[in-house]
């Protein structure tokens, strides 16, 4: 007991002490010096702390695009549009037709290049009048249908004779492959 109520009697003088208005202008300095060093130590922290969270949303923001770019070579993976090593092309690519189409070396890369060419041939957006961008449609939409449906035979790494691949760059194509692109 008496050493709760010691306990308690050096607490109040500690309630006591904090409470008594300081009088002297000595005291008053020393204590603004100490707060201000104090003060000057957590900004210090602060600044220290801000650059180390600099320092890691950078490392964040390079991992981040270093994954981005590693999701991003995955998928052209999985989609396929990274040719396999070894497949030689046949030249079928560079025929009027295909060259229409964008000059594709993959299905996917046919069906990418088809979406983007009615995006932008549409008569509705074409800059050519209303008859030519209907004609110009609708010969990309025939032209698509019939190399998708026979794209095993036409594909670039599909193996050809000479005679066809040669009949293939003479075939005429009614506009110039390079006004679509």
């Amino acid at each position: 007991m008496q050493w709760l109520s010691s306990s308690s009697h050096e607490n109040q003088e500690d309630i006591e002490a904090e409470t008594i208005p300081i009088s002297s202008s000595t005291e008053e300095v020393e204590i603004v010096e100490v707060v201000e060093s104090q003060l000057q130590q957590a900004q210090s922290k602060i600044k220290l702390l801000e650059s180390q969270l600099q320092d890691q949303e950078r490392t964040i923001e390079s991992q981040t695009e270093q994954l981005k770019q590693a999701e991003n070579f995955s998928a052209l993976l999985l989609t396929h549009r990274i040719l396999e090593p070894g497949l030689p092309l046949n030249g079928t690519q560079l025929s009027p037709a295909m060259r229409v189409l964008g000059s594709p070396t993959t299905l996917t890369e046919l069906e990418a290049n088809y979406r983007e060419l009615l995006k932008r041939e549409h008569p509705d957006v074409s800059p050519f009048a209303l008859s030519e961008a209907i004609a110009r449609f609708s010969y990309l939409r025939s032209l698509y249908r019939i190399t998708r449906e026979h794209w095993q035979e036409l594909k670039p790494t599909a193996p050809i004779t000479l005679q066809e691949l040669e009949r293939r760059m003479n075939a005429r194509v009614p506009f110039v492959p390079e006004s679509f692109w």
